[in-house]
């Protein structure tokens, strides 16, 4: 990946790589929303999360902090892929808004 803007908007996924941060932050959004809509336990959801970018947040190889970031964006889309398809075969959107309360 190159840091040149000039070349127009980049892509989502290299949006992701180019921002760990927001990628950190969308593992634990998606930890939280199936600790919710699954009733797993909050805690332990997102210390899975948040464990492995403990373990190599001293990483300085840029070949394999890629690697990881990778892995990372190919878990949140795994996600995506199966709700989307769960939703498909169910009849129901995988991805409706939320209800607002009134």
């Amino acid at each position: 990946m190159t840091s040149d803007t000039s070349s127009g908007p980049s892509t989502g996924l290299e949006f992701l790589l180019e921002q760990p941060l927001k990628l950190y932050r969308d593992c634990m959004r998606v930890a939280d929303f199936l600790a919710h809509k699954q009733g797993y336990p909050r805690d332990v959801l997102r210390a899975t999360v948040r464990e492995p970018w403990r373990r190599h947040m001293h990483e300085s190889d840029p070949e394999k902090i890629g690697k990881l970031r990778e892995g990372a964006i190919r878990g949140l889309s795994n996600y995506m892929m199966y709700e989307a398809s769960r939703g498909a075969m169910e009849g129901t959107p995988a991805f409706a808004p939320e209800e607002k309360d009134t």
